[in-house]
């Protein structure tokens, strides 16, 4: 019988040529492969717009539900579980009806599975002997292939080492030395990412013996370059057209960076050849400097204009003159060997060429022989999802990182554990999480000496977080983290040690002079490395304008700001008011990205329904307010601007919302997301931005500061549970905190003003007195050497990464602060104080 494998050629050679001749059907398989053997693909981005406009239709049979599913994400959980249910092959008639909320989630399935694409309902039916793996990545494959019979690999108890390493260059670095030191019979490295595999190709050298890469490709280049550029015009596949660019045989210029401006973009085929982007007639001022995007169209344009004149330049009238004429621009292009190469393919192929199916022979043809047949080794790399089908010597778990290596996961949101539990024939929580124990002792036991290596910190000086799973089994095993960090090279010292001082002040003064935005010396305290890479080194991250989190971040304060400043208190909150300012915003999305315009157009109805609903809770605000909104300040600049005259720090920013009185003020930060104060995050440097608004208002003017607040847009529909209801009065909106947007501190407020009701942390006692209030002089002081500390610090150069275990940290340091400050014990029975009354209270 014919054997249809699912596995790499590496791996299935040897399969054949060892294991199989011996012993029963193995099933072995690369995890990637599997579902796109049994299941048909579909495409995910129009499935679920799709889906969510057929459920907006529908919306009156949804009490509960009602508000939730004006959500992607809402909507995105149910086509996922729909998924899951087919899977398994569980009829949907299975699903519990016992509750009125349990009831619309059924009925939200069942309406879904009524106009959604539904790629696994069906398996494909496979009749020929199968060589998967005995292990899957999901426990539905092991239903579907119950009646198969498996070999499973035989479990060792192997001698384990966890290593942390700084980055990705000295995880491999230090891996490499440790295997050339002990010189294992067989090797299986197993790669987090791609990063991993390229940083080992750059490093192999340096082994003592040559690797072997699962999935090796060797690619006859021109004749795959002439397919895609074929296809391209034929079928204005964007797709392969971008193959053509990544082979390059050409050697274009920049085709990197075009191949990510059209990605960026989402240019389809036909935009691209008939016109480009022209970032001079978009309005991008408006996205401050969240774009680097002029520059690089700029680098790709030359090439953009070249290869329009090379489309332009095939004739495709019939199949014989497709063929030829591209063929003629290729050989004008291509060395005379590849000319000739390429000359023999074709001729070979035109006698089977006719048109309704030259594509497809052109496929099978010039890509039939793209991978290649590795002499088989016994030192292996692979990815993360390769299970070995039989024992090595020594395994190495290269990048062991959350991202790379997740955790379980149980059921939570619309479909949880309390809905699925109640399902016939859906696996049990306990299955789930025992599957999925297996499939990790499965990876940990196929060695007799296993590596495990976890990077520390990104080049950007972020953490990162190794599995639970991962730990605790290291943890059962009494096996901690060695840490190993390399020297530099070039005999440069490891950047995670300190600065020497006037090396730091080159990087982080100008002048004598600290100059900075409150965020980032923010990030200062939370991650002093990080600090240094970004404000130090000013390495940063490709920042694309995106219809993302921080964009519609940046568009709610734009509009909130705009309004409030041309209307005062007295501003509209109706629809089409508001859209008179998300509209330069949408235009210049529509024009960067058209096709997406759909998308753009229900997410802009969106923004603008949430403003409408933000803008109402507003309005309680202004009525229970005597403040007015101070124009001239909400735009409010202080570049050079010294908070403490004797401390040489000049603060960059501008202040949100500055509402006044004749004797009085407050300060209002927006957030797209819910955040409020805390003590121990304010005395620990990782919350200026309020308290330091407020000071600085205080050293300006003669007026009170009344309180400092964060004013949250997020609408209370994403923030709070989906399913919270009660069941006589369904999704129960009087829990919404619509009614209490603002979140802070206040310090002087007298018993009875209106704005009290508007305040989610006040207490009142029983007699409505205000109870707590927080004294902004004890900020102040804090806040000095808070400064003062940050100052010192840097002129010190420290910028190794701050663990902060304890709350306070900055207070451990007495030696130093008790020459500033003579009354320290003071401050800390403060804090003690402080941080007692937020353990007793829900809020502070």
């Amino acid at each position: 019988m014919e054997t249809v494998h699912l596995i790499d050629l590496a791996s299935r050679n040897h399969l054949i040529k060892h294991l199989l001749k011996t012993q029963p059907v193995l099933f072995n398989h690369r995890f990637q492969s599997f579902d796109q053997t049994f299941y048909q693909e579909t495409s995910t981005v129009t499935r679920l717009f799709e889906t969510h406009q057929y459920i907006l239709k529908h919306l009156d049979q949804f009490v509960l539900l009602k508000e939730t599913l004006h959500y992607d994400n809402s909507i995105q959980q149910a086509l996922s579980f729909l998924d899951l249910m087919d899977r398994y092959q569980l009829n949907l008639d299975r699903l519990p009806t016992s509750t009125a909320l349990e009831q619309e989630k059924t009925l939200l399935i069942k309406l879904i599975s009524e106009v959604a694409v539904r790629p696994y309902h069906t398996t494909n039916l496979v009749s020929k002997q199968l060589v998967v793996h005995p292990f899957y990545q999901e426990l539905y494959h092991k239903y579907l292939l119950k009646d198969f019979v498996s070999v499973p690999l035989q479990q060792q108890q192997p001698t384990i080492r966890a290593i942390r390493s700084l980055n990705v260059r000295q995880e491999v670095s230090v891996m490499i030395d440790r295997i050339n030191e002990e010189q294992p019979e067989s090797l299986l490295i197993l790669c987090g990412n791609d990063k991993y595999i390229n940083e080992l190709k750059r490093q192999e050298s340096k082994l003592s013996f040559p690797l072997s890469y699962l999935n090796k490709s060797e690619v006859n280049f021109v004749l795959a370059s002439f397919y895609y550029f074929i296809d391209s015009l034929v079928t204005s596949n964007m797709e392969s057209f971008v193959n053509f660019l990544d082979i390059n045989i050409f050697n274009l210029d920049h085709t990197a960076s075009l191949i990510d401006v059209i990605y960026r973009y989402d240019l389809d085929f036909n935009r691209f050849k008939t016109d480009f982007i022209n970032l001079d007639a978009i309005n991008l001022s408006m996205f401050q400097n969240r774009f680097d995007q002029a520059q690089e169209i700029n680098t790709v344009k030359k090439t953009v204009v070249t290869l329009q004149k090379m489309i332009q330049s095939i004739n495709r009238l019939t199949v014989s003159t497709l063929v030829s004429e591209t063929f003629s621009l290729f050989s004008s292009l291509l060395k005379k060997k590849q000319a000739l190469q390429l000359k023999q393919a074709l001729e070979d192929l035109l006698p089977h060429l006719t048109d309704d199916n030259y594509l497809n022979i052109l496929k099978s043809s010039l890509l039939s022989n793209q991978k290649q047949t590795i002499v088989f080794s016994n030192y292996l790399v692979a990815d993360s999802t390769f299970q070995p089908s039989y024992a090595f010597e020594t395994c190495v778990f290269l990048g062991m990182t959350q991202n790379n290596y997740p955790n379980f996961n149980s059921m939570s949101g619309l479909y949880g554990e309390s809905y699925v539990e109640k399902i016939e024939g859906f696996p049990s929580l306990m299955d789930r999480i025992e599957f999925h124990q297996q499939q990790m002792l499965s990876f940990l036991s196929c060695s007799k000496k296993l590596y495990i290596f976890s990077p520390q910190i990104d080049y950007q000086g972020k953490a990162y977080e190794t599995p639970f799973e991962i730990d605790d089994y290291l943890n059962k095993n009494g096996i901690s983290y060695e840490s190993i960090y390399l020297e530099e090279p070039l005999g440069i010292d490891n950047p995670i040690n300190n600065l020497d001082s006037s090396v730091a002040r080159q990087l982080f003064f100008k002048d004598n002079k600290l100059l900075g935005s409150i965020s980032s010396f923010e990030i200062f305290f939370k991650n002093s490395y990080q600090y240094f890479i970004e404000q130090g080194l000013r390495v940063r991250e490709k920042n694309y304008i995106d219809l993302d989190v921080q964009t519609v971040g940046t568009i709610s304060h734009d509009v909130l700001e705009n309004l409030v400043r041309r209307y005062e208190k007295d501003y509209p909150n109706h629809p089409q008011d508001i859209f008179e300012f998300l509209e330069p915003y949408y235009l210049s999305l529509t024009q960067l990205y058209p096709s997406r315009i759909d998308f753009l157009k229900f997410s802009f109805e969106r923004l603008n329904n949430s403003l409408s609903q933000t803008l109402i809770r507003l309005n309680r605000l202004e009525q229970s307010s005597s403040f007015q909104p101070h124009k001239d300040f909400l735009e409010f600049k202080y570049s050079d601007f010294k908070l403490f005259d004797d401390l040489e720090v000049y603060l960059v920013g501008f202040i949100d919302r500055m509402d006044t009185d004749n004797t009085n003020y407050v300060i209002y930060d927006y957030k797209s997301s819910f955040k409020k104060l805390e003590d121990k995050k304010l005395l620990e440097g990782q919350q200026l931005q309020l308290i330091t608004y407020a000071l600085v208002y205080n050293k300006l003017s003669n007026k009170t500061c009344t309180g400092v607040y964060y004013i949250n847009l997020k609408e209370a529909y994403e923030s709070h549970s989906p399913y919270h209801y009660t069941p006589t009065n369904g999704l129960s909106k009087t829990d919404f905190p619509v009614d209490k947007p603002l979140s802070g501190y206040t310090f002087n407020l007298e018993s009875g003003n209106p704005l009290t009701e508007m305040i989610q942390s006040l207490k009142l006692d029983k007699a409505k007195t205000i109870k707590n209030l927080h004294n902004l002089e004890f900020y102040s002081n804090q806040f000095y050497y808070l400064y003062r500390l940050l100052l010192e610090l840097l002129n010190e150069g420290l910028i190794t990464r701050v663990n902060v275990d304890n709350s306070y940290f900055y207070f451990k340091d007495h030696e130093r602060l008790s020459s500033w400050f003579p009354v320290i014990e003071t401050i800390s029975e403060e804090i003690n104080r402080r941080y007692r009354i937020e353990e007793n209270n829900y809020e502070v």
